[in-house]
């Protein structure tokens, strides 16, 4: 099984850089996210972030690609995805 995360949300993993993510506040708990306007915005306190993560604005980022209207959960170590690589090599190159 394939992530079924849109191209779009996969290639802002890759070109992000080592300061590609940062902490986005939900209330009861956070969230590491890639930098975006959206999240740029919520860090600046300009929008509430609990409205951009999860249901239709979650959808529409993650699989459907618009990821300007969603939080895109991501790693600290994001900056060093420098591929976009499918389940069966991700596993290659663990094992072999």
């Amino acid at each position: 099984m394939e992530c079924i995360a849109h191209d779009n949300y996969k290639r802002l993993v890759v070109e992000s850089s080592d300061l590609g993510t940062l902490l986005i506040n939900l209330g009861r708990f956070q969230v590491r996210a890639l930098r975006t306007a959206l999240t740029e915005r919520i860090e600046g306190g300009e929008t509430e972030a609990i409205q951009f993560f999860g249901g239709p604005s979650m959808e529409d980022s993650w699989i459907n690609g618009n990821v300007d209207v969603g939080i895109l959960p991501a790693g600290q170590i994001s900056g060093l995805v420098k591929n976009i690589l499918s389940v069966k090599e991700v596993i290659r190159e663990m094992v072999g």
